[in-house]
């Protein structure tokens, strides 16, 4: 699980919301710059792509373990919020895993 210490509190989620976005195939990425020492990380999951929260809460846990062993990745300090788009629901692990590694060696 990541650290608190790279998560977004709601407050910051909300602003970032409002940032130009990037889409990669598996996700929206909105980002900043971030005046912290380290990088944070967010993930939103609409109800659309999982209407049960077992099932959001179980891909926000795989998209966070892909961050934490990926974090390293990133160069600059940034705050980022990370939307799954819909044909996620059909990934295993591994292909989201790939998909967050890419997505963090373009940042």
């Amino acid at each position: 699980m990541l650290s608190k210490n790279f998560r977004l509190k709601k407050g910051q989620v909300q602003f970032l919301m409002k940032q130009e976005k990037v889409e990669t195939d598996l996700f929206i990425v909105k980002s900043k710059e971030s005046g912290e020492e380290r990088s944070r990380f967010a993930v939103v999951v609409s109800k659309k792509i999982f209407p049960k929260a077992v099932q959001r809460n179980h891909l926000k846990r795989q998209i966070h373990e892909s961050i934490r062993l990926n974090i390293d990745l990133i160069k600059s300090k940034k705050d980022i919020l990370l939307i799954p788009k819909k044909h996620i629901v059909n990934l295993k692990y591994r292909e989201i895993y790939k998909g967050v590694q890419e997505m963090l060696k373009s940042m």
